[in-house]
């Protein structure tokens, strides 16, 4: 489940998606009929970095099957479902580093 809000507009959004892990990659795709959306696919890579860190890298696209006022658009929706995507990576940083 994804809260996601752009100005008033705010919905939880449920986001089923089949996960596939690769050496040093996660592919996540959704699926339709259990979730509200038409389609999407993320991709999720990391890698080792010099300084005894670890680089994320996290791409996503979504169709919602539901509703999205005309003036919050596409625009507002993207960005209120890149917030809550660099929220959700926020937490797993600060979660890491409290171990």
């Amino acid at each position: 489940m994804v809260h996601a809000c752009a100005g008033l507009f705010c919905r939880n959004v449920e986001r089923v998606e089949r996960v596939e892990r690769r050496e040093g990659e996660l592919i996540a795709t959704v699926v339709p009929e259990r979730g509200e959306l038409k389609s999407g696919l993320t991709r999720t890579t990391w890698q080792a970095d010099d300084d005894d860190a670890t680089s994320v890298t996290y791409q996503a696209e979504f169709v919602p099957d539901f509703w999205v006022p005309s003036l919050i658009g596409r625009r507002y929706a993207v960005r209120a479902l890149k917030k809550s995507t660099l929220e959700l990576f926020g937490n797993v940083e600060k979660r890491a580093r409290d171990r």
